[in-house]
Order: structure tokens, then sequence, then C-alpha cells
């Protein structure tokens, strides 16, 4: 087997990532289908077995997503908006991928990119000389993000829009 798959079934992997799906179920302001979400972990060893073997064997098939209509504002024109809803299966199987395979592409990734680059905590800390350095912490995070926040991404380029005129 490809190394590169033997550590995306690797038993570490799908529990951090089942753990990662279940953090941004949590974290997320989004609708999501908490029943669907309970079986999941009421039969996570098998379920996590699955999507290993799956995985392994070349043979892991995706279920549909669902359009799942989210309301919107009453002022608003159109009532609903498109919202899809990925089978919960199939979130943890996509971030077992991304935990491995996500921080070798993002890292290549040109640094002018933005929007949907995998999340990394980010904070000020002193130096030895009292000044204030960035500091960029790793990709093994539990923050309930998997891709970065507007509030990390927007400002960087809307900075970087600015300097262009």
């Amino acid at each position: 087997m490809v190394p590169f798959l033997e550590r995306v079934v690797s038993q570490e992997n799908l529990e951090w990532a089942w753990k990662r799906a279940k953090k941004c179920y949590e974290w997320g302001d989004v609708w999501y289908d908490e029943l669907e979400v309970t079986n999941f972990e009421i039969k996570l060893s098998d379920n996590l077995e699955a999507i290993g073997d799956g995985l392994k064997n070349l043979s892991y098939k995706m279920s549909p997503i669902r359009l799942v209509p989210q309301p919107k504002k009453l002022t608003s024109e159109v009532p609903y908006r498109q919202f899809f809803s990925v089978p919960v299966k199939d979130q943890v199987a996509w971030i077992a991928v991304v935990n491995i395979l996500g921080p070798v592409l993002d890292s290549q990734m040109p640094h002018w990119t933005y929007g949907n680059r995998l999340y990394r905590s980010v904070w000020y800390e002193e130096d030895d000389h009292g000044k204030e350095r960035l500091r960029i912490g790793s990709y093994r995070s539990y923050s309930g993000h998997l891709y970065s926040t507007f509030h990390q991404s927007w400002p960087r380029y809307r900075l970087n829009i600015y300097f262009t005129y």
C-alpha cells in the first residue's frame, strides 16, 4: 500500500478525523443532523473501520449530498438559501485525507491565496527583546475549524488589495 494511504487509514488518523468532525459540528453555526452524528458515534469503531477499509481498498463510495433549504431573514425576497448537507461518514473520510495530505499541499500554495486554506491558530508573542512577533500554530488543532475563518483570510486579502491601488 502507498505510504500516504497507510497514514490516512491508520486508526489514529481516523479517530482524529472523527474528533475534528465532531468538533466542527459542535462549533459551527450551521444546521446538521444530530441524529445522524449520534448514530455514527454509537457505532464509531465499526464506522471508522468501514471508512478505513473502503479507502484502503479504493472502493470507498460517497453518499449523495442532501439539499437542505436554510431560512434567511424575513426581510429577504428569497426566504431560503441553498445549503447542502454532507453525510457524516463522508465528512470523516474527507477530514482523514485532509489531515495527511492537507499540510503538504497547503505549504506549497502561493502566499497570495486566501480562501479555503487549512486552519492554523495565530497569535502574537513577545520575543526576548520585548517585540511582539506573529506566531502560527500547527495544523493539528481542535479548535472546531477545518479551514481558515473569514476573520483570518479577509483582512489579509483586503490589505493586499489596498496595496494594489
